[in-house]
């Protein structure tokens, strides 16, 4: 019975490291997206 317990704690420790995984690539994501047109912005405004 101990097994059983132990397997289910893996398994929601498991689902809670995959939705932090997960949060943290579309949080990346949507920051690279942020960055990219700052520096094209910064970039036309050098050129000027």
């Amino acid at each position: 019975m101990d097994t059983d317990d132990d397997e289910g704690d893996n398994k929601e420790k498991t689902k809670l490291e995959t939705k932090k995984a997960n949060l943290k690539s579309v949080f990346d994501a949507e920051y690279d997206q942020s960055k990219d047109p700052d520096s094209g912005y910064l970039d036309e405004l050098k050129k000027e």
